[in-house]
């Protein structure tokens, strides 16, 4: 039997739970890397390139910079990740 996963909405816009930590890390380290969430959330880098796609497809993140350098901005405010 397939596990359920639960969405939750912000803007109208559906995201999965990882999406949410990841914006929610992206917020508190703006130059955190794809390793470093997905050793902290505990998926694998893949995981991590998904579901940044998908935040990106979506216009709630987006990479200022090169990749060495760059870091991220999400376009969702703290207290908008907080109340999800």
């Amino acid at each position: 039997m397939k596990k359920a996963r639960s969405y939750k909405e912000i803007f109208g816009i559906r995201l999965n739970k990882n999406q949410i930590l990841i914006m929610q890390h992206m917020k508190d380290d703006k130059r955190i890397s794809r390793r470093k969430l997905a050793d902290t959330l505990g998926i694998t880098v893949d995981g991590v390139k998904y579901n940044i796609k998908k935040l990106k497809d979506k216009k709630l993140i987006m990479r200022i910079g090169p990749l060495n350098g760059g870091y991220w901005q999400v376009n969702v405010s703290k207290n908008d990740l907080d109340n999800l």
